[in-house]
């Protein structure tokens, strides 16, 4: 034991050596992984370092629709997933614990790359479920002189991302005719006392800004976080940098608000369409089901084309089909409505016939509209 724990200690103290600085678009990280093999165990540690990193600026979307697709992604082609996102000294140590495996892997993540392919994630997810989004941005309520400022950067901020920012005279004919989606109003900004270091000739400060993120045409609120952000600028006395901090600060709060938006609103319209194919099958009588094939990946396609086919066969109106929100890398279900009474156990035999040739193939139903598959 005390071997087992004198050896530990000596690889965190090699993995956690000083590494040399790293330029803006780098970031150092380290992150830990736990597997049945070594293979599996650096695999993990590589994409936990990758989420977390993620997370700066996709918020809950790194475990989201955006993160989901970073993950396919990855178990796809490890070996260019850690080329296009790993430094190549980024490196790896593992111990053997009882019968599983512990790697750490310390390094550098690539953080110009991943942003750049998480704008085009997020573009990608956003138009799958809305094409485009217009918005309204305002700070009318905020009695703070640098709100406004707040204001243009998240224009610019929902612009780049392919959405429509309406000003003026416009504002009020498009709410009265419903084309606009969401408004966004910066409601209350609080700057700290600057503090400034006449040795190092340096001020820091930081700013909090609350803002109320709100969907027009279905009259709720999405979002409502406080963001706070910090930061310094250089200069010879406070009165020089004062302006620049703020302005600097109110940059870096509206890139922040603009990531804690495009996490709310993809999850927002996921639910939003959930919540409409629900009011769908209550207004014809519909209702869904899950059937959940456990042990089974996305490429065993034989065993979902027999299960879809089954269903088919038994329910003509089910249209089943995978949910990949619901799907894992050791799990696929599938969901089918129907507006017919559809009885468990008629479901459950037709499942067996298919499979009568493999002896170790089981269904069951576990209520609640959820029927579970194990080969």
């Amino acid at each position: 034991m005390i071997r087992s724990v004198a050896i530990l200690l000596m690889f965190l103290v090699c993995m956690f050596a000083s590494r040399p600085s790293l330029a803006e678009d780098e970031r150092a990280f380290r992150a830990s992984g736990v597997a049945a093999t070594e293979q599996q165990a650096v695999v993990e540690a590589y994409y936990q370092g990758l989420v977390r990193e993620l997370a700066r600026f996709a918020g809950a979307q790194a475990e989201g629709e955006v993160g989901q697709q970073f993950r396919r992604d990855f178990e796809r082609d490890f070996t260019n997933f850690r080329r296009r996102y790993f430094t190549p000294d980024t490196d790896h140590r593992c111990i053997p614990k009882g019968d599983r495996v512990t790697c750490e892997v310390e390094g550098t993540i690539k953080v110009l790359a991943l942003q750049t392919d998480f704008t085009k994630v997020m573009k990608n997810t956003e138009r799958t479920l809305s094409n485009s989004l217009t918005f309204v941005l305002s700070a009318a309520n905020a009695a703070n002189n640098k709100a406004p400022v707040v204001v243009d950067k998240l224009t610019a901020v929902f612009l780049d991302a392919g959405n429509k920012v309406l000003s003026g005279s416009a504002i009020n004919k498009a709410i009265a005719e419903h084309k606009v989606d969401f408004a966004l109003a910066v409601s209350e900004m609080s700057f700290s006392p600057v503090q400034f270091d006449p040795a190092e000739q340096k001020a820091h400060g930081s700013l909090t800004v609350r803002f109320k993120l709100n969907d027009l045409k279905g009259g709720t609120q999405v979002a409502s976080v406080p963001v706070t952000v910090s930061d310094t600028v250089n200069g010879p006395s406070l009165e020089v940098v004062r302006d620049d901090l703020a302005f600097k600060l109110a940059g870096k709060a509206a890139v922040e608000i603009g990531r804690q938006v495009n996490g709310a609103l993809v999850s927002f319209q996921v639910n939003r369409q959930e919540n409409q194919a629900a009011a769908e099958r209550v207004a014809t009588g519909g209702h869904m089901y899950l059937v959940r094939l456990e042990g089974v990946a996305q490429r065993d396609r034989d065993k979902i084309r027999v299960v879809r086919e089954t269903i088919s066969a038994r329910i003509p109106d089910g249209a089943p089909q995978v949910d990949p929100s619901q799907s894992t890398p050791t799990r696929v279900t599938l969901t089918f409505s129907t507006s017919s009474k559809l009885n468990p156990d008629d479901l459950i035999d037709a499942l067996y016939a298919a499979h009568s040739s493999i002896n170790t193939f089981e269904a069951t139903y576990a209520g609640n509209n959820e029927f579970l598959v194990h080969y």
